[in-house]
């Protein structure tokens, strides 16, 4: 349960008992101011009553105690209340997890191999789910019409600036005794064509990143045409529809969809990769502990890793990485992501795991738990008692600094200025009220007022 349904529960608890206590405290003051006492009759002591001469302590006796169903606990130093513990999971590095497509529609004409098998001097497989691939590694092989036909294109472009560059090269000695001017012009122009549509055929390939070797090799097929040593009929037989889909790193292949033979879009996931020698820890951690967490120096922020599955197993030491910026408005919790080393790979990506972070002590606070806290207008009051038991308490405001899992966080000296605002000290080994806290603040409100036309006959 979270801390704002806790207290929104204990609350409407507490106003419950709270109107208990003072009717019966009310009762109880009516009865004896109006009851007509033998001088011989032994005066019957108050179950609650408040101490002479002060408006914040109140002594119980041992059946009201009972009733009410008080609970104390000593109050502890900050630096006892040392750990965070936070639920969470394993999962991929977002940062190395990718999902490779093919940049161009086609067919799969072949699959990458192991690198395993030829290194065992056998035949090298198809690659499969499971296998580990190096950076660059060839992955799979698509045939595409597109990418054959810009290289096509740019044959074409380079083959007719070679005819158009001799052709201005014949004409312009000639221009103004045998040709006109214009002539010569318009054979500018159509050189100056082509160098565009060289130029763009190549941004195109560059776009599509095609290697520049591949392009360099178009261009030296095209000057081969132009001799004389190749026919442009031969194109189909160099390969250039074939794209090669390799590896952008190190890493392990989760899923694939390549199979030879099948059509392609660039929108298939073709290979998930993912590098497993770093798992991410995805942590959840509630919204009145992130001030626990962003007081961390950056030093400070690691914590160790329980496998759920494994809770005998040594705790794994990991960093915490980022905090994230909003908080989940169902569940009030925020992400916290890091991470751990996976080099032996025996740490599965979904493993269920808790997550304990080492807080660091402060001296100058102490800790209770939040239902020792109860909130009266701006101010929040203590209950503390001179013994374990609980029968005498005395209400004290007090300076919260931060509330955290389960428990609030609050000054043990209060400064200047919250002095000034009525708080007042609480020191480590106290014992405070728990339980029944609400109801000892409107028994206490309730004989103040009783109290008060006593006082004023007086």
């Amino acid at each position: 349960m979270t801390h704002e349904a806790r207290k929104a529960s204990w609350t409407q608890y507490g106003l419950m008992a709270v109107g208990g206590v003072a009717v019966a405290v009310a009762g109880w003051t009516y009865f004896n101011s109006h009851q007509a006492t033998p001088a011989h009759a032994a005066k019957a002591p108050a179950p609650v009553r408040l101490i002479s001469g002060s408006v914040n302590t109140i002594e119980l006796s041992s059946q009201m105690v009972n009733a009410l169903g008080m609970r104390t606990v000593q109050v502890q130093s900050a630096a006892m209340h040392e750990k965070l513990s936070l639920t969470g999971k394993l999962t991929f590095d977002p940062d190395r997890f990718v999902r490779i497509h093919s940049r161009f529609n086609g067919e799969v004409v072949a699959l990458g191999s192991t690198e395993e098998g030829a290194a065992k001097n056998s035949a090298a497989r198809p690659l499969r789910v499971g296998d580990r691939v190096t950076k660059g590694q060839l992955l799979a092989v698509v045939s595409s019409k597109d990418i054959g036909e810009k290289k096509s294109d740019l044959v074409d472009a380079l083959s007719s600036f070679y005819v158009h560059d001799a052709q201005l090269k014949k004409l312009a000695p000639l221009e103004d005794s045998v040709i006109s001017g214009k002539q010569v012009r318009e054979a500018e122009r159509l050189r100056e064509a082509d160098v565009i549509e060289i130029d763009r055929s190549e941004r195109t390939l560059r776009s599509w990143r095609v290697p520049e070797a591949e392009i360099a090799a178009v261009r030296t097929e095209a000057e081969k045409i132009h001799r004389g040593e190749a026919s442009a009929d031969r194109i189909a037989d160099k390969g250039w529809a074939k794209v090669e889909v390799r590896a952008p790193f190190d890493g392990t292949i989760l899923e694939m969809n390549a199979v030879e033979g099948v059509m392609v879009d660039t929108a298939l996931d073709l290979f998930k990769i993912a590098d497993l020698t770093t798992l991410t820890v995805m942590a959840n951690v509630y919204e009145e502990d992130l001030r626990c967490l962003e007081s961390l120096k950056p030093a400070q922020r690691r914590w160790t890793i329980t496998l759920n599955s494994q809770p005998n197993a040594p705790p794994i030491e990991g960093q915490i990485d980022r905090i994230s910026y909003t908080v989940d408005p169902s569940l009030h919790t925020a992400m916290v992501r890091g991470w751990i080393d996976n080099r032996d790979g025996r740490l599965l990506a979904g493993l269920q795991i808790t997550a304990t972070i080492e807080l660091p002590a402060i001296a100058e606070e102490v800790v209770v738990p939040d239902t020792a806290l109860v909130e009266d207008g701006d101010q929040t009051v203590v209950f503390v008692s001179t013994d374990q038991e609980g029968s005498k308490v005395i209400r004290r405001n007090v300076a919260v600094v931060s509330r955290c899992q389960d428990v609030v966080y609050v000054r043990s000296q209060p400064t200047t200025e919250e002095k000034a605002n009525g708080c007042e000290s609480l020191a480590a080994g106290e014992w405070v009220v728990t339980a029944g806290s609400a109801e000892l603040e409107g028994a206490l409100d309730s004989l103040a007022t009783t109290a008060q036309p006593q006082s004023a006959k007086n």
